[in-house]
């Protein structure tokens, strides 16, 4: 592979590190890209060695076999709060503020309260681990997760 082309591989795979926004192994990006998987493995550790001489807030971090385009951690610790904010949706922030503030609440008072949107706000937050629902006659009871007291509470 030419400097020109390994270049432009170079751009594709920062591109989708940016993007994918998780690990992904050289032969998953290979795949991803079309590209062959030596060439690839080439493209990253050229990258990775870039981000060290750059003077930038981001990295490429290698995680056993595979890579992520990734915050330097003394900006994500500086930036934390403001990334808590953004992972959830502005519904979802609201139905937690309830639920923290009763201490737990039924699903059905807080539809009747807030609306049928709860439902999708309800399911965002379990899937991420931040409320527990257990059945309570007709209704479920929803209640904040440890996960929820580690993440906010820290």
């Amino acid at each position: 592979m030419g400097d020109k082309a390994l270049e432009e591989l170079k751009r594709e795979v920062e591109a989708l590190l940016f993007l994918y926004a998780k690990e992904l192994t050289p032969k998953r990006i290979a795949k991803l890209l079309n590209k062959r998987e030596e060439d690839v493995r080439k493209a990253v550790e050229q990258l990775m060695e870039e981000y060290k001489q750059r003077d930038s807030s981001l990295v490429v971090r290698k995680a056993g076999k595979s890579y992520s385009l990734t915050v330097k951690q003394a900006y994500a610790e500086r930036l934390r709060e403001i990334i808590k904010r953004k992972e959830l949706s502005n519904k979802a922030l609201k139905v937690l503020a309830l639920i923290k503030k009763y201490n737990g609440i039924l699903k059905s008072k807080l539809s009747k309260a807030l609306g049928s949107w709860v439902y999708e706000a309800i399911a965002e937050l379990k899937e991420k681990g931040f409320v527990k629902e257990y059945k309570v006659g007709r209704s479920s009871r929803l209640s904040l997760t440890e996960k929820f007291k580690e993440y906010f509470e820290s």
